[in-house]
This record gives structure tokens, C-alpha cells and sequence, in this order.
């Protein structure tokens, strides 16, 4: 008798405990990516996104993502224009409202980069996560919003340089100047863009492994050729300039990360990876090769040197 009465009571606390939400099969794969995710991390989530209905709508307005309830919605169009890695970070931040309850924090580090993927500027902390040190810091952080910035964060240390190597040396005056460059880029070097005078500038002026320094309509701005493979949005960097402005423009190379400067203030720091940009076959490509060109009416110098570190 009292075996008879257990089964109903056992039926209805299992099926209390079955998964009473729902997930598009299109973003499956995605969901358990963060889950797995989080359990390399200490943390079993699959229970509460069981709980999640997780789907495609057309969204409203900027929006590529929203969350509210127990309900997780993707933009449909958005989707299908982001990197797969950029799907499980926007998954990764609807999630950690919907399971870890997580606010929208506009935290950024020391270099003006997003501390964290849970920024209300999705599209501009998702331009790092290509990069593998970025993204395995961001959901360290997202699990952890304790967490330390990482250890190889940090702005290098020109002093460190005992010797410069002369790539090149040119300047132009009152000209049209072009050239193009092979590279090393196994070795560390700068490269450095000086203007100084009052005129019109043809663009592009520098242009190295998918990156574009481009001035157009009064903005110097430094712009991403490749729009899937990319740690930069399309337009990571504008800033205005009078044609009269001097300004000075460095990208410096040091092991596996870049540092890109505008009249010695840091833009931006980002992990390297050789992109090709130019199909094979062509005879280059943007990784090994620095292209420039420039028409103004004053003086323009650019420098490349490979750069020489003090054994550490």
C-alpha cells in the first residue's frame, strides 16, 4: 500500500524536476558552449538554462539581444552577421543576466578596453574576443567579476629596447608617396607615421595586417578590413583633426600583442594573429607586408624599425 502511494508522489517530483523550458535547435550548440564554459570554471549551470526558453525574434531598435524572465531572445538578422565566437559571448551575456543575475557594467581597464563582456556596448567589447587571451579573460570575468586583469595586460616597456634595426625611412614632401614593405612578423618592430604642416591628406596612409588608418572628412580614424576575423569594430577609433594638427601615429609590435598610439595617448591593445586580407595566390599579404600611401602639402615621415629587447 504504502509502495502504491510513493509512486504518484515520486511521478510528480520527477517530473517537477524535467527541463520545463525550451531552446531553438539553431542555438543549442551555443548555449551548451557557455555551459561548458561555466563548468570548466567550478560552476554547473545546465540546471537553471533548462529552465530558459532561449529564442530567435526580431528585435527592437540596436538590439542583436534581450533578457527578461526566464525568456532569452536573439535578434534573427543580427545573427546571422556574427562571428561564431561572437554568438557565444552575446549567448554568454544574456545568460549572465537570465542564471547569474548579473546588471550591465560599463567597467573598462586601465587602456579603455571593456572589463567586462556584461557592458550595455555589446559591439564593442565583442571587437577583443577573437583573440583567444581576450575571451578566456572576459568569461573568467563572467563568472568572476572579481577577477584581476590578466597577467599579460600591460603597456610595454619601450626602455626595454636596447637596439633599433631601420627598416625604412621616408619623407615626403608636398608629394604622392607608395610603397610596400616586407616584415617580419615574427620579430618585434615600430612603426611610426609623423605629419606635421596644413593639407589635404589621400588616404589610405597605412595599412598593415587588416588595419586601416584612414583620414577622411576632418576624422583620422583606424579602421578593420576584415569584418568576421576582426578585434576591432569596423570603426574602432575616430578622432577629429583640424588639417593643420600635427599628429604622430605608432604601432608597436611586441611578441604576441600590439599597442596603437595616437600623439603618444594609447588607443587600443589587442592580441596578434597574421590575417590574411589578400586571397592567395596575389603574391602578399597584409601580415607580411605594410603598405602606405599619402598626397599632402607638407611633411610626412615614416619610420619602421625592428626592435631589439633587453633579455629579461
Amino acid at each position: 500500500m504504502v509502495r502504491l502511494l510513493l509512486l504518484p508522489v515520486l511521478a510528480i517530483w520527477s517530473l517537477s524536476c524535467q527541463k520545463s523550458g525550451a531552446t531553438d535547435p539553431d542555438l543549442i550548440n551555443y548555449v551548451h558552449a557557455v555551459s561548458d564554459e561555466a563548468a570548466k570554471r567550478g560552476y554547473d549551470i545546465s540546471r537553471e538554462l533548462d529552465q530558459l526558453n532561449i529564442i530567435f525574434d526580431d528585435l527592437d531598435g540596436l538590439r542583436i539581444g534581450s533578457s527578461k524572465g526566464n525568456t532569452i531572445k536573439i535578434d534573427t538578422e543580427a545573427w546571422e552577421y556574427l562571428s561564431e565566437r561572437k554568438r557565444v559571448v552575446l549567448l554568454a551575456h544574456e545568460i549572465g543576466h537570465a542564471v547569474l543575475k548579473r546588471g550591465h557594467t560599463n567597467t573598462t581597464l586601465r587602456n579603455g578596453e571593456c572589463k567586462s563582456i556584461m557592458s550595455d556596448n555589446m559591439a564593442q567589447c565583442a571587437a577583443n574576443v577573437q583573440s583567444d587571451l581576450w575571451y578566456q579573460y572576459y568569461l573568467d570575468e563572467l563568472f568572476n567579476e572579481n577577477v584581476r586583469d590578466p597577467k599579460w595586460y600591460r603597456v610595454p616597456h619601450l626602455a626595454e629596447v636596447s637596439a633599433r634595426i631601420p627598416v625604412m625611412e621616408t619623407v615626403v614632401k608636398n608629394n604622392f608617396f607608395m610603397d610596400t614593405v616586407k616584415l617580419d612578423d615574427s620579430r618585434d618592430f615600430e612603426i611610426s607615421l609623423n605629419y606635421n604642416g596644413q593639407g589635404r591628406i589621400y588616404n589610405p596612409l597605412l595599412r598593415w595586417n587588416g588595419l586601416l588608418l584612414d583620414y577622411k572628412s576632418g576624422k583620422l580614424k583606424l579602421i578593420n578590413l576584415l569584418n568576421d576575423y576582426s578585434y576591432l569594430s569596423p570603426d574602432f577609433y575616430k578622432v577629429k583633426i583640424a588639417e593643420s594638427t600635427h599628429y604622430h601615429f605608432k604601432l608597436v609590435k611586441i611578441g604576441g600583442f600590439v599597442w596603437l598610439y595616437l600623439n603618444d595617448i594609447l588607443l587600443h591593445q589587442f592580441a596578434y594573429e597574421p590575417r590574411q586580407v589578400i586571397p592567395p595566390g596575389a603574391g602578399r599579404s597584409d601580415h607580411n607586408f605594410m603598405t602606405a600611401s599619402f598626397y599632402n602639402d607638407a611633411e610626412c615621415i615614416l619610420k619602421i624599425d625592428y626592435l631589439e629587447l633587453n633579455a629579461k
